[in-house]
């Protein structure tokens, strides 16, 4: 009898271990995994608050609020070749978007054409809805319809099985949350399926495998990140776990205390999502997360190596993830770029500022 009393105890023991050990996740990932490797600088003038979209085995990067040497907002662009100059990259110029320079747009592509819309001019004082469409073939800008959620900044853009999706953002008198579809073969906009976490301005999006969408992060209208995080298929959007660190009455204790943040980038290599710099409620990160799609889990890796930076750019191209230009306090316009290599670990030496 005293034998089974005492098997009892153990195999309790043994559960409760193993909860604990599942409420405590902390140990996921390090900030020794991975390694940032300083690339080629953009040609063009520092920006901050510029767009990306990659077609094929090039990114292009243009349009941002520059420095008062250079006009301050940009409306030019720039194609990336990293496999060019020994791995280290090359930038080649490309045509000008033909509209006033811009900054806090939002970009996706399609095919061969990259498209950019929204954006905010703080000379005039004037938010954007005008959209355009960069032919990759002809090089070539071309006006496109208006984008029908009217004239807002800080908006997100992504593509999903051939449509596009700009949506969230902010004016000078709200913030929002609803998203619009584009069909490039009608050039039309429609209503989609609103997001359905907060309002927020400044948040990201990343696609998986062209089959799905995430949006997270993101600035509320409380004036706080916010912690939701939803992933949108098409038609439908559904919750992912919350990016914050969980109470005290859920079973998953997730530490995570630094993800949530706003005016980030994020990039997806293989199965994970990488969210890094930008600003936690006002302050400047370097902390890097990387998002396991399918098992809706997060994971610390090797922090931000250069200086920290809000409204920067990032993609991945070639199976490369870069992270570039951006903001550092209030004057210091960016342009450099680094490569995140998650299969190595942080070797101090291979990049500086």
């Amino acid at each position: 009898m005293s034998k089974r009393i005492f098997s009892a105890f153990a195999v309790a023991s043994l559960f409760l271990a193993l909860a604990s050990c599942n409420k405590s996740s902390s140990t996921y990932g390090s900030e020794t995994e991975g390694n940032w490797i300083k690339k080629t600088s953009i040609s063009g003038p520092v920006r901050a608050y510029a767009v990306s979209f990659v077609i094929g085995n090039y990114a292009y990067v243009g349009t941002g609020k520059g420095s008062a040497a250079n006009n301050l907002r940009l409306s030019d662009f720039w194609k990336l070749d990293i496999s060019a100059n020994g791995g280290l990259g090359s930038w080649t110029q490309v045509a000008d978007m033909k509209d006033q320079g811009r900054y806090m747009a939002a970009a996706f592509a399609i095919g061969g054409v990259g498209y950019i819309g929204t954006g905010y001019n703080d000379s005039t004082g004037v938010y954007n809805n005008t959209f355009y469409g960069y032919d990759t073939a002809t090089n070539l800008w071309t006006r496109k319809a208006d984008f029908i959620g009217g004239a807002r900044g800080e908006a997100i853009g992504f593509a999903l099985n051939g449509k596009g999706y700009m949506g969230t953002g902010r004016d000078l008198y709200q913030l929002y949350s609803d998203i619009y579809e584009y069909d490039p073969s009608s050039d039309s906009w429609t209503q989609s399926v609103n997001y359905p976490g907060d309002k927020r301005y400044g948040a990201v999006a990343f696609t998986s495998n062209d089959t799905a969408a995430f949006v997270v992060t993101g600035m509320s209208g409380a004036g706080t990140d916010s912690y939701d995080m939803y992933r949108f298929n098409g038609s439908d959007w559904s919750a992912k776990r919350l990016i914050r660190n969980a109470n005290s009455d859920e079973t998953f204790d997730d530490d995570y205390t630094d993800i949530a943040r706003d005016h980030a980038v994020a990039f997806v290599i293989g199965e994970y999502a990488y969210l890094t710099v930008g600003q936690i409620n006002g302050s400047a990160t370097l902390k890097t997360w990387a998002y396991h799609i399918t098992q809706d889990q997060w994971e610390r890796r090797t922090p931000y190596q250069r200086v920290s930076r809000i409204g920067a750019v990032g993609f991945t191209v070639q199976g490369i993830g870069l992270v570039g230009t951006g903001l550092n306090g209030s004057s210091n316009i960016l342009d450099n770029f680094s490569q995140f290599d998650p299969n190595e670990s942080y070797d101090s030496n291979d990049d500086v500022n």
